[in-house]
């Protein structure tokens, strides 16, 4: 009777993990306004169903998890029929965020609404499959390793942050690790069934991004090494037919009967992409081709450091227990499988988030939970040690709620200073606008001088504004010139930390006179927000930066004070 509790107890764990998963996400897709990449993103999506148009998004993205996260708004789930203007300009040219920011904001659905919507397509789908890919990984690798495996998941604000957006980065993520679930399991028991799972992981995977193709080199090393074990069952060449088959029709699916030979012209203009740079900030330096240790330096600040911890020691455990046993070779592929992916990464020149790296992340956990595993079965008195490091580690992560995105480990300080280190999606992707607008009203201030990163609309929000050096991807943003904020009781300028580096800007120090002022607050370690109120050489500044944008009358009335 006890054992039989024991194993109760134990299938309910994944259940638990994932309503854990539930509660701190729901924060997140609730509370963050739209970021940068999800307005263009949902539109894809919903023009992909609509229209069946796979080429909105031009080659960068292929259909898959976009589709997941506009099926709420497609299928009228969304609180009503959202519209679709294809006959204004911006669609025909292909003019993307413009196009998605009419979709978005100037629709009959309220935008929040359909944000909110998407953001739980995609969590929902992806965070189950993950957490079970987790679990059944966990369970191979060690009797006891499923639960300490589900735990560093919970605690991981990389893929939870991710996890709440309406991306493609925690989808892909999820995925890459079904296929390595996929691969061992048909290696192990090759049957029919296995076989079709194969077929529709392996196209899934690609479906959802493009980048994902990087592992599959790794899951061919993985499924020789599996076959070279003389104890396993022989294929049948049937197998391979309809693995093949069950790809070929998902791949149709996905793309509504139309062409899917749009998918392989996709991966290769991402690969062409990747070789041609974009503007990057890393520790106080810039770079249009990035560096070799963006990545490496990236997951080292912004990994939490028990997690790091467990991550080292499961790697030495793997290796020597692989080494010993040459029947489990395949854990060099589960060690082989994130660092091949960030080795190829590290070669882009496109290095602007962390995410590049997110689906290594799952066989992180998966080899931290080894790990506490491993070192949890030779005494029982470290379970509670174990334990006391894991939630020592994870009160860093909890206090960033619902801001995962903003995290940075204790070792360089947490998310307030992460902007020393990282911007971009890595801590500001424009996620805190809706908080700075809640900010200024709580202080009775309704406009604001105002240098954002990101898509999301001030007006949404309630926010009146001066736009200074909007990077918006050509999102129409021409501000509100008859509300001067220099009629409000507190004069406030409000600087995105991604502008704030001035990363996209030609001009690296158009904002350095401001680093003698002491931001009042940080909104959501984001947005640094400055009271200029009687700081006369300041506005004389910012009364030059109005003048480009070109706001006359703005600029005569600061020059005025």
């Amino acid at each position: 009777m006890r054992l039989y509790w024991k194993d109760a107890v134990k299938s309910l764990l994944p259940v638990a993990a994932l309503a854990v998963y539930w509660f701190w996400g729901a924060g997140a897709i609730v509370k963050n306004s739209v970021t940068y990449d999800e307005t263009v993103h949902i539109t894809a999506g919903h023009v992909a169903f609509k229209e069946r148009n796979f080429e909105f998004f031009g080659w960068d993205h292929p259909p898959l998890t976009e589709m997941v996260a506009a099926a709420p708004i497609s299928l009228d789930l969304a609180g009503g029929s959202a519209l679709l203007p294809v006959a204004h300009p911006s669609y025909a040219k292909g003019i993307r965020y413009q196009f998605s920011d009419l979709f978005i904001f100037q629709n009959r659905l309220d935008a929040g609404r359909m944000v909110t919507a998407a953001r739980w397509a995609v969590f929902a789908v992806f965070s189950v499959l993950a957490v079970f890919c987790v679990w059944k990984v966990a369970g191979m690798l060690h009797p006891q390793a499923g639960p300490w495996a589900l735990l560093f998941f919970i605690s991981e604000p990389n893929m939870l942050a991710h996890a709440t957006l309406a991306t493609t980065d925690f989808g892909s993520a999820a995925l890459c690790l079904a296929g390595f679930l996929t691969v061992l399991s048909y290696a192990k028991r090759p049957t029919y069934i296995a076989a079709v799972g194969l077929g529709l992981a392996m196209i899934a995977l690609v479906a959802a991004k493009h980048t994902n193709v990087i592992a599959l080199p790794v899951y061919a090393a993985l499924f020789y090494l599996l076959r070279k074990d003389p104890g396993l069952k022989e294929l049948r060449p049937g197998h391979l037919g309809a693995g093949v088959a069950a790809g070929t029709a998902l791949l149709c699916v996905v793309y509504l009967g139309t062409d899917p030979s749009i998918l392989f012209k996709g991966i290769w203009s991402t690969f062409n992409r990747a070789n041609a740079g974009r503007s990057s900030y890393l520790m106080g330096s810039y770079s249009d081709s990035g560096w070799l240790y963006y990545l490496p330096v990236s997951i080292a600040i912004k990994t939490p450091l028990h997690l790091l911890l467990f991550m080292f020691l499961g790697c030495c455990l793997l290796a020597l227990d692989a080494w010993r046993s040459r029947q489990r070779v395949w854990i060099f592929a589960l060690l082989a499988l994130p660092f091949f992916h960030i080795t190829v990464a590290c070669f882009s020149k496109v290095q602007i988030g962390l995410r590049y790296a997110l689906p290594a992340y799952p066989c992180f956990v998966l080899i931290a939970g080894y790990a506490a595993a491993k070192i949890s079965e030779r005494r029982g008195t470290l379970i509670a040690v174990i334990l006391g490091v894991c939630i020592a580690g994870s009160v860093g992560v909890w206090k960033c709620s619902p801001r995962f995105l903003t995290y940075f480990n204790e070792a360089v300080g947490g998310p307030r200073n992460g902007h020393h280190y990282l911007v971009d999606s890595n801590l500001d992707w424009g996620q805190g606008l809706g908080e700075l607008a809640g900010y200024l009203k709580g202080k009775g201030v309704h406009s604001v001088y105002l240098s954002y990163f990101g898509v999301a609309d001030p007006h949404y929000h309630g926010l009146a504004y001066i736009p200074i050096g909007m990077v918006n991807s050509g999102c129409l943003r021409p501000g509100d010139p008859q509300t001067s904020p220099l009629d409000e009781k507190r004069v406030y300028f409000a600087v995105s930390a991604t502008n704030r580096k001035a990363v996209y800007f030609r001009d690296r120090d158009i904002f350095k006179w401001l680093d003698d002022i002491e931001p009042e607050t940080v909104i959501g370690d984001s947005i640094f927000l400055y009271n200029l109120t009687g700081k006369t050489e300041a506005l004389r500044r910012l009364s030059g930066l109005v003048e480009r944008e070109g706001f006359a009358g703005e600029t005569r009335r600061l020059a005025g004070l």
